[in-house]
């Protein structure tokens, strides 16, 4: 059977630990720009609110707080994640908090049940994003809104470039993206995405995240962060020992005065 998600925590080269951290560094790096678009699209306190792929629920946590009157409803397959999500939200939810361990593309929740839906970096790692998408309309009320956000590789920006072995290598890893089912292009086709599967009224916004205005370190993680990640694809045959030494090499300079990091992210909005 095919898998539903390209992504595993439990596989990362950094570990379960490291991952996390990273997972709650890019949630809280955004949320207050995605926290703004929400609002501008109509969220509202007192909605019913599902959070596709929750994960450790960091942003959970954000919209409970965001939202004092709302139930909140974590939907995220994993396991994993839903234990730490647990631990990291207990105490928090004051009864305002359903975690349910389970997929969107069947996720058995009722007909016309919510008010709003948000999928944080979750189409990009779906075979089906179609289906996930037509899923979420289903459960929507009429006039409920789905926000979807998610990236698109080719639209990143590094000085200096990267060498072409680390092109080729960074292409291998999407490559293999790709045949588990997923997407890192995925950001172009969001509004597609949304209105092939019958969302209407769809509009698309940009967060930038820039070095300049956030710092190289936070876009950057550190050596003793990045290199033993590194080290474990090497160890692991994702990369050679050449991509390696140009990766490390590459980074070190992008830490120096001209380096340079700008990332996209898309959010797309549909209603019901």
């Amino acid at each position: 059977m095919a898998t539903e998600s390209a992504y595993d925590v439990s596989t990362m080269p950094g570990g379960v630990d490291r991952e996390i951290a990273r997972l709650r560094e890019q949630a809280l790096m955004t949320w207050q720009r995605e926290a703004r678009n929400l609002k501008w699209w109509g969220l509202e306190d007192g909605m019913s609110v599902l959070d596709v792929g929750s994960g450790p629920g960091f942003v959970t946590a954000e919209l409970l707080d965001m939202l004092p009157s709302s139930q909140v409803t974590g939907l995220e397959i994993d396991p994993v994640m839903i234990e730490r999500a647990d631990k990291y939200l207990a105490g928090k939810a004051d009864g305002r908090l359903q975690s349910m361990l389970g997929s969107i593309m069947s996720s058995g929740l009722p007909d016309n049940s919510f008010d709003f839906a948000i999928a944080r970096y979750v189409i990009q790692h779906l075979p089906d994003p179609a289906g996930a998408v037509s899923e979420i309309l289903r459960i929507l009320k009429p006039g409920g809104k789905f926000v979807v956000l998610d990236v698109d590789d080719a639209q990143h920006l590094w000085e200096p470039e990267d060498p072409p072995e680390v092109k080729a290598a960074s292409e291998r890893w999407r490559e293999e993206h790709k045949e588990k089912g997923g997407d890192r292009y995925v950001g172009r086709k969001l509004l597609r995405i949304l209105q092939k599967a019958g969302f209407k009224n769809c509009t698309m916004e940009a967060i930038v995240l820039h070095s300049d205005e956030l710092g190289i370190e936070r876009l950057l993680p550190p050596e003793e962060v990045t290199i033993p990640e590194y080290e474990a694809e090497l160890q692991a045959g994702s990369i050679t020992r050449r991509e390696f030494e140009l990766t490390i090499e590459t980074d070190q300079k992008r830490r120096g005065p001209e380096g340079l990091i700008m990332l996209m992210v898309y959010m797309a909005c549909g209603e019901k």
